[in-house]
């Protein structure tokens, strides 16, 4: 088991980090998700603590992008449980944003997808809003 700084938003809005063991990035996502949290960041960490060699991209922008971030993922779960086409979602999303970076952000991906791009190609053009969990498979 591999062993994953884990940064991560509990249902009442706080950041919390912790170390967590899963067999990948992605089980270590899910074991988040079942325990109710909002998977931020994670970090692969070799056997002797420290960070492994590979950069992760994390939030930029503070406690106002992280939270916007966390309700920006709460509203794309909504988008997609409802059923509702993707564009439009993200489109009215866009327009209820606060948030100047991310609603920029989400604007350039609805163009991008509208364009043909796939959702995940779209969020990870935008490395400065979107944490490598948002487009990691």
């Amino acid at each position: 088991m591999a062993k994953f700084a884990a940064q991560y938003a509990t249902a009442d809005g706080k950041i919390e980090n912790e170390v967590i063991e899963a067999p990948n990035e992605r089980a270590a996502a899910a074991q988040l998700e079942s325990a109710g949290y909002t998977p931020i960041a994670l970090r692969s960490q070799s056997a002797s603590g420290g960070s492994g060699a590979k950069a992760v991209r994390t939030v930029r922008g503070g406690k106002r992008m992280r939270r916007a971030l966390i309700d920006f993922t709460h509203q794309l779960a909504a988008i997609t449980e409802s059923g509702i086409p993707m564009v439009g979602g993200l489109k009215a999303v866009r327009d209820q944003t606060e948030n100047a970076q991310l609603r920029n952000a989400i604007g350039r991906i609805v163009n991008r997808v509208e364009g043909g791009r796939g959702l995940a190609e779209s969020l990870d053009a935008e490395p400065e809003t979107f944490p490598d969990i948002y487009v990691k498979t």
